[in-house]
């Protein structure tokens, strides 16, 4: 009889860890009440990948490795299963968002973590909204990563913070563009802030 084995897809985040050893597949043939087990145990492999590997779509294929006592019945052909990499999420780590003066020329920034320690990804953030410098409430919002492996990674589903720039505080500041004599009545111009 044919028989046909297929492994059942998988799916791993970029560089987690994965179990090949728990892999299943579909025995496609066995006759009567014949298991996958009596025609053989299988060993499964990716092709061509290795933790590290970017994101994408690699092959899975399955051999018998074991043959059990029934294996001498079938005809056995293999398919292939597909393995996905999915893309690891950031965390973002946000710069220059508390303790905001109006015009204290920051600009709201964020730094990319949770990267994969050990390659060689480099990962940037670039963000919207984080160059207001007049006072108000604002969101600031990462939306694309680059990079060295950039295309590895995927923002978070919630990629924004909000942030608030003040009015300077009340206060008197005076300033004086003039020399003058002791004892002499001297000008002053004074600016208060509203």
């Amino acid at each position: 009889a044919k028989l046909t084995i297929t492994p059942d897809d998988q799916t791993a985040v970029y560089t987690y860890s994965y179990n090949i050893s728990e892999y299943t597949a579909v025995w496609s043939g066995l006759q009567g009440k014949d298991t996958g087990g009596e025609v053989g145990n299988l060993m499964f492999t990716i092709e061509n990948y290795w933790q590290g590997q970017p994101v994408g779509r690699y092959k899975i294929s399955a051999k018998i490795t074991r043959e059990g006592p029934k294996v001498g019945n079938y005809d056995i052909t293999y398919a292939y299963g597909t393995f996905t990499v999915t893309p690891r999420e950031v965390n973002l780590k946000w710069e220059n968002t508390e303790n905001r003066i109006a015009g204290d020329g920051k600009q709201v920034t964020a730094t990319a973590g949770n990267i994969y320690s050990k390659g060689s990804d480099s990962v940037q953030v670039t963000v919207q909204g984080g160059g207001f410098s007049t006072p108000g409430r604002y969101t600031a919002t990462a939306v694309k990563l680059t990079g060295t492996g950039a295309q590895n990674y995927q923002l978070p589903k919630n990629a924004s913070t909000e942030y608030v720039i003040a009015q300077p505080q009340g206060g008197i500041f005076a300033s004086m563009d003039a020399s003058y004599t002791y004892g002499e009545q001297i000008k002053v111009q004074v600016s208060v802030p509203a």
